[in-house]
């Protein structure tokens, strides 16, 4: 594994334990808010139920950036931006890390195909 790679993965590990922590965060508001009569309490569940699995998604991008980078990072890059647009503010630290996780796994992919040239 080559440093961008080792890098794509720590980076994509922190941003799914993030990602999970927010996501759980949203599930407890979403739960208060169905207990106080809020009329779209069940939106925002789902949106909580969503990014959790966008976190594992991207957990799972992280863990395959030294056999595929090409697909691990469309998963981080999936991770970040769909978490970011369900859960805005909340997901924001672990959009951010997946996606410097992605870009690396891209950009590892080309260094990686440079050294096998020769």
């Amino acid at each position: 594994m080559t440093t961008k790679q080792i890098v794509a993965l720590i980076t994509g590990i922190l941003g799914g334990l993030f990602g999970i922590l927010a996501s759980l965060g949203v599930l407890g508001l979403g739960g208060v808010a169905g207990v106080i009569g809020y009329e779209k309490a069940g939106e925002v569940v789902g949106r909580g139920v969503l990014t959790i699995f966008l976190s594992i998604l991207g957990m799972i991008g992280a863990g395959i950036v030294g056999t595929n980078p090409k697909a691990s990072g469309t998963l981080m890059l999936i991770s970040a931006i769909v978490g970011f647009f369900a859960i805005f503010h909340l997901y924001i630290l672990a959009s951010a890390l997946f996606l410097v996780g992605g870009i690396l796994a891209f950009l590892s992919k080309e260094k990686a195909k440079k050294e096998e040239k020769p």
